[in-house]
């Protein structure tokens, strides 16, 4: 292991080329060791299992790495690459805050765990997984933490395994961080992320839920509905409200004439009414119980024919 070449304050954190190892001296005199090329694996053939980074570090450390490589299957190039963030605070026991952001096209699974010795171990993909030509390599490694050390970054020994029991301690599965989109928005979205707005007259009727709860002041209600549709608009509330004409508070609740062609309907009228059939001029009524008596009477002109007097 290269000896540490730089001290780096809170003001001069950049990793410089060609470095192996360097030092972050954070505030309150916390380190954070950054290292270059950690570990790697190839195999210029299929390969069965999951790949078993075993490493030397110890809990407490908090540990950052990329991974780079890629899987050849059936002639494509299937990329693996990510981002993962864990706290391993405790020797043996389960991973606190782990995180992995996957970049390429192959996103393996990604684990945890300790083997007998409280050492940590990272592990891509699964027992019944199978890669061909793999290559894969950790170009950056940040271990933090005050007892951080160079040891850990040392040493590491990666392979293909069937069995993961020997690192089953605490076997976390690192949780898959999705990066959220930036710049500006498109398609139904106006602005720029993280926080976009809804682009104007994007949401329709058939988007809005029918139990949805919106008050009146959000609805631009310019326009009554179609004709034998329910009015969009209602005014006022109580004893004051606006109401369709067929509203059953306007219901007659005395005896009135009614007309028409023909003998009344059943449900024309209430109790007392009574109703003149205007083609032949009889009367029915008054309605009783529900129900319209038989005509008893006619209506016929000043001057009838004899036709209109003998008619029945």
């Amino acid at each position: 292991m290269p000896e540490v070449l730089t001290d780096l304050t809170l003001d001069r954190r950049l990793i410089m080329p060609g470095q192996a190892v360097e030092r972050q001296i954070l505030a309150g005199g916390v380190d954070h060791l950054n290292f270059r090329n950690v570990a790697a694996f190839e195999q210029n053939s299929t390969v069965n299992g999951a790949i078993v980074f075993q490493t030397n570090i110890v809990a407490p450390t908090m540990i950052e790495f990329v991974l780079h490589g890629f899987n050849y299957v059936a002639t494509v190039d299937r990329v693996v690459d990510m981002h993962v963030f864990a706290y391993p605070n405790v020797a043996g026991a389960v991973i606190a805050r782990s995180q992995v952001v996957h970049v390429g096209s192959k996103q393996p699974l990604v684990r945890m765990g300790w083997d007998v010795n409280n050492k940590l171990a990272i592990i891509l993909g699964d027992v019944a997984d199978t890669w061909a030509y793999l290559r894969l390599r950790i170009p950056f490694l940040t271990l933090g933490y005050s007892s951080a050390s160079e040891a850990e970054a040392d040493g590491w020994v990666v392979t293909a395994e069937v069995d993961i029991t020997p690192w089953s301690t605490g076997l976390t599965t690192v949780g898959i961080a999705t990066p959220g989109p930036i710049g500006a928005a498109g398609g139904d979205l106006a602005g720029t992320y993280p926080n976009p707005d809804i682009r104007t007259g994007v949401i329709v009727n058939a988007d809005v839920n029918g139990s949805a709860a919106i008050a009146e002041s959000k609805l631009a209600l310019a326009s009554d509905a179609a004709a034998n549709v329910a009015s969009r608009r209602t005014l006022g509330s109580g004893a004051l409200q606006a109401a369709a004409g067929n509203d059953p508070r306007f219901a007659p609740t005395t005896s009135q004439l009614y007309n028409g062609t023909g003998a009344p309907a059943a449900g024309t009228g209430v109790d007392g009414a009574m109703y003149l059939d205007t083609a032949s001029g009889r009367f029915y009524g008054p309605k009783a119980a529900g129900v319209w008596p038989a005509a008893t009477q006619r209506l016929v002109p000043l001057a009838p024919t004899y036709a209109q007097l003998t008619s029945g």
